[in-house]
């Protein structure tokens, strides 16, 4: 990771309150960062107390310090000239990650050779290997280019700096095309010229020898020759590295340039109505920034997990959300609907127009057509950033009673002030399916404001028991309301300087063009280019479908952390036993036992400045937890759901990555040890058995248990990497040992993983397509080939029967006959994966849960790595696409598995410390851009060789080798890796026939 920055000064030590900074006659704006004139000031301070004392007034606390007690403050809150921004939380984060830090001393060898390796974080210079001088020239101002663009970015995401362009704004586009158009020609004429002066052209009939070289024997002419040709090799490789960087350039230039938000289908996977459907993506429409702590979402179902449905043009209200599945529920949440009918009241019969409606990453635009006059119908618009939103509601045109209602709040409060605006504080403790934890309450604050069609004060009125704002609309043109709210799980002040840094004095339209930016900066991460071989109509679908699972895959985990009033990070813990508010990140929304798997590795490959703080936020749960342990479903506390412990995995992943040092890393390490070794309270489940027995027998009313041992397994394999990085080798070799026993379980006669009693015998009745039972939402074909960590074991165990008839081993023949295989699922209840793997995949191969996602991966293993490219290509093509995904988008996992496949590459063993190369890349070409300071840019691309391929099924040309970096890789033998560390550093992937 980069260097911490250095703490810029204290704030103000109260966190709860909203205080201003006071400097001479200026004040630093904490969310701009800029110093205010007095106008400014007068105006931002009145309205930020006015605020303050409306809240205060309704929830009974005293009134705020005044700005005359504030601390002083400095001034420098960008993060410029190495100084950190106390209101960035980036900059928060660094600063106790270089705590952790210094808590961590190496040995001077160690710190050595730590300087001799390319880590995680490094500078791209250092990890960019050797470059001739006029390469590294262009990375580094490509790199500076992209620093300077960093420090504009705000803190809070918005991004109202400065444009976040990798070129500078005031230039156009003529312009910086000329400026890559100079740089190539001074790039072939300083070539031009080199070659002249060595070379001049053509061969000297007369004398036989080549112009230019001496009149010497036929020997020296020869060697003078070959020193040429030599020389005019180097000369053109240097053109081709200038014209690959200019090429670089001008991808980074196109991409910042295009809109990629455009290709974001926010509606994707949406089409489900409830429990009973076959899933598509059981995915809602969520409108937030990266990583935010507050969603937005169209609710038109009501109370159930199943609140919205794509199709369905009811709508109940604008929901604001943190359900990270259906399957696991809100919490927290509640809505707000405009009324012009209190008659009927809000829910009833209320329609919008869900084919016109714009719904975005981080905005939305609805037309409620049950609220219409003279062709002109109430409209409602809402921009999000991470804490809080403006949303502007325009009333349709006519007179009468109007109101806006909100549902689902434990508690609302409000007052008018004498300019006819309303302050609202409230609070919700709604829960729909697990029980949030007792302690936490999600609070929020409202500011309403006219912008046109001010009523009568006297019209005006907030009815606390039925959660609404009432007026009588009197101009004729209809009134126009905007909301500015801010929310908080610390608590109502909090939720104020949420909404005052993120919000306060921009507009609907700034918050939604900053939205846009942050979103763009981080799907421009990847670039992407078609070749000859495919269509424009096939590129458009595969961005749509690329950059719609950049979107879900940057959701969750959820960020739970709210800056104080001092600028540092700080978070209430839905871990700890009685609550409370703890310093850091916090991370929650998220089941391990699916993210482990593609979530984590596509962070750390595609976003290496984001996977530290989600990781930090893990820590932090952990510790907070009385238990010490790691909840491994969280929503935001702990969720009994799913089995396993692979959070162990995600953070073995983080310390061998290392992105996980110093104290951070000990206690993550800590954890792991303390739940593969002990039984402990919230720990492994049945841990003694399977201590005692090397699995989880069978016992009565007892499940999973074939699921847990294998699980068990490989979360032992990935502690023993974590140990070996920590010098605890007795932990490594104990572990890794361990990580066998999926041996013990092992049938050699049936070749499948069968439940074991503790006797050590077999359970005696066993079907292949019995789903359930020993296996969690799958069967013995789904969990076939559950050792992704140790492949070439499990083909040695398959190989006890011998050679196959075909020649292939006999892994081979098993993975290949599991895609043809009847796709047959037997249990005394139908669940929806069962369905969708007979709908949506194909054979048993079901794509449409988690369990199967490495299979394809493990024919390369098994000898048949063309036949994997194959499959994986057809996985690509058929169980993604306009309608969805072939079943639940689990919290980015399922997209993460695309994009991954997508450009090649896959984390077979998360915790390896490799990658494993997969199937050609979906587009021509692929380019990964890393920020400075994280890594260099990863360039994935197909040789003209090598068409795409939409059919792979019937016409597929795969891959035989790949060149990484120049140096050649064969396909054709077997499973074939590249090393985190490496494709981190950057450089040339290309995939060839």
């Amino acid at each position: 990771l980069p260097a911490s920055l250095p703490d810029a000064g204290p704030g103000p030590a109260a966190w709860g309150g909203v205080a201003l900074r006071r400097r001479a006659h200026s004040v630093v704006a904490p969310d701009q960062g800029k110093l205010l004139t007095e106008e400014e000031l007068a105006r931002k301070t009145s309205e930020r107390l006015a605020v303050t004392h409306a809240a205060n007034a309704l929830t009974g606390q005293s009134a705020l310090a005044s700005s005359g007690d504030s601390a002083e403050h400095n001034g420098s809150t960008l993060r410029q000239n190495g100084q950190a921004n106390p209101h960035d939380e980036a900059g928060a984060w660094q600063q106790q990650q270089q705590h952790h830090h210094h808590e961590h001393h190496d040995e001077p060898d160690q710190q050595q050779q730590r300087a001799k390796e390319p880590v995680a974080g490094a500078d791209s210079s250092s990890l960019s290997g050797g470059q001739d001088s006029s390469s590294s020239s262009n990375n580094n101002n490509n790199n500076n280019n992209n620093n300077n663009n960093n420090n504009n970015i705000d803190a809070q995401g918005t991004g109202r700096k400065q444009s976040l362009s990798a070129f500078p704004e005031a230039e156009d586009e003529a312009a910086r095309r000329k400026r890559l158009e100079q740089l190539r020609a001074d790039g072939a004429a300083a070539v031009a010229a080199k070659l002249g002066a060595q070379q001049p052209a053509g061969q000297d009939e007369a004398h036989g020898r080549l112009r230019g070289a001496p009149p010497t024997d036929d020997g020296k002419a020869a060697a003078h020759a070959a020193k040429e040709a030599e020389e005019k090799e180097q000369a053109e490789m240097q053109l081709a590295r200038q014209e690959m960087q200019l090429t670089r350039q001008e991808m980074r230039l196109r991409n910042v340039e295009e809109d990629l938000v455009e290709f974001v289908d926010v509606r994707r996977g949406t089409n489900n109505k409830d429990w009973r459907s076959v899933s598509r993506g059981n995915v809602l429409p969520l409108i937030s920034r990266p990583l935010g702590m507050t969603h937005w979402s169209i609710a038109n179902q009501g109370k159930t997990p199943w609140f919205y449905t794509l199709g369905n043009n009811m709508i109940r209200g604008i929901r604001c959300t943190h359900q990270p599945s259906p399957w696991i529920g809100d919490y927290g949440f509640f809505e707000i609907m405009p009324n012009t009918n209190p008659m009927l009241g809000a829910y009833r019969g209320v329609s919008y127009s869900a084919s016109d409606a714009v719904l975005e990453p981080s905005y939305m635009k609805l037309q409620i057509n049950s609220q219409c006059s003279n062709s002109e119908c109430t409209t409602v618009e809402l921009a999000a950033t991470k804490r809080s939103a403006i949303m502007r509601i325009k009333y349709m045109p006519g007179t009468g009673a109007r109101e806006l209602r909100f549902y689902n709040t434990s508690e609302l409060n409000g007052q008018v002030d004498a300019t006819g605006s309303v302050t609202l504080v409230g609070s919700s403790k709604s829960a729909s399916v697990f029980t949030r934890p007792e302690s936490m309450n999600h609070h929020f604050v409202i500011t309403l404001k006219f912008e046109s069609g001010s009523p009568s004060l006297a019209s005006l009125q907030v009815d606390r028991r039925r959660s609404m704002v009432s007026w009588v609309e009197e101009a004729p043109e209809g009134s126009t309301v905007v909301l500015h709210i801010g929310t908080s799980f610390i608590s109502s002040n909090q939720a104020i300087l949420n909404l005052d840094r993120e919000v306060s004095g921009l507009s609907l339209e700034q918050i939604h063009k900053d939205g846009r930016q942050e979103w763009n900066k981080l799907l421009s991460r990847v670039s992407v280019e078609g070749d000859s071989h495919q269509s424009h109509d096939e590129v458009v679908e595969l961005k749509t479908m690329l950059y719609t699972s950049l979107y879900r895959s940057l959701l969750f985990p959820r960020q739970l952390g709210e800056l104080n009033e001092a600028g540092k990070e700080i978070h209430y813990s839905p871990y700890a036993e009685k609550g409370g508010v703890f310093e850091g990140p916090s991370s929650t929304d998220s089941g391990f036992w699916d993210v482990y798997r593609t979530v984590y590795p596509m962070l750390h490959l595609i976003y290496p400045d984001l996977v530290g703080r989600a990781l930090e936020g893990w820590v932090n749960a952990l510790r907070e937890d009385p238990d010490g342990m790691l909840v491994q479903w969280s929503s935001p506390g702990r969720v009994g759901s799913m089995v396993g412990s692979m959070g162990e995995v995600t953070l073995a992943e983080g310390i061998v990555n290392g992105v996980l040092r110093g104290k951070s890393a000990e206690d993550a390490f800590a954890y792991i040890k303390r739940s593969a070794l002990t039984e402990a309270k919230n720990g492994r489940s049945y841990m003694g058995d399977y201590l005692k027995y090397g699995y989880v027998p069978e016992a009565k009313k007892r499940a999973d248990t074939v699921a847990l041992t294998l699980n068990y397994c490989l979360s032992d394999w990935a502690g023993a990497q974590a140990a070996k990085v920590m010098g605890d080798m007795e932990t490594a070799e104990i572990l890794e040992e361990r990580s066998k026993n999926w041996q013990k379980i092992f049938d050699d006669k049936k070749q499948f993983f069968r439940a074991k009693e503790t006797n050590g015998r077999f359970k005696p009745v066993f079907d292949e397509f019995a789903w359930m039972g020993p296996y969690t939402e799958g069967g013995p074909w789904q969990y076939r080939f559950y050792v992704p960590h140790q492949p070439a074991l499990l083909r040695a165990a398959y190989e006890v029967a011998g050679e196959a008839p075909s020649g292939r081993s006999q892994m081979c023949e098993k993975l290949l006959a599991m895609m043809k295989a009847p796709s047959t699922a037997h249990l005394r209840w139908k669940i929806h994966e069962t369905v969708e793997m007979q709908k949506h995949s194909w054979g048993q191969y079901a794509h449409n849960n988690q369990p199967v996602h490495h299979v394809l991966y493990m024919m390369a293993h098994a000898g048949c790595p063309l036949e994997g490219q194959k499959w994986l290509t057809h996985a690509l093509r058929s169980q993604y696409g306009p309608d969805g995904f072939a079943g639940d988008e689990d919290n980015g996992e399922m997209t993460s598995w695309y994009i991954l496949s997508g450009i090649g590459l896959y984390a077979l063993a998360p915790s390896s410390g490799n990658y494993q190369l997969g199937a050609p890349p979906l587009f021509g070409s692929v380019t990964v851009h890393r920020p400075r300071g994280f890594g260099g840019d990863l360039v994935i691309r197909r040789g003209d060789s090598l068409p795409a391929s939409k059919d792979p099924l019937n016409a597929f040309v795969p891959a035989r080798h790949v060149e990484w970096n120049g140096r050649k890789i064969d396909l054709t033998s077997g499973a074939q890796v590249i090393s985190f560390r490496e494709l981190l550093a950057g450089g040339e992937l290309v995939w060839s026939a």
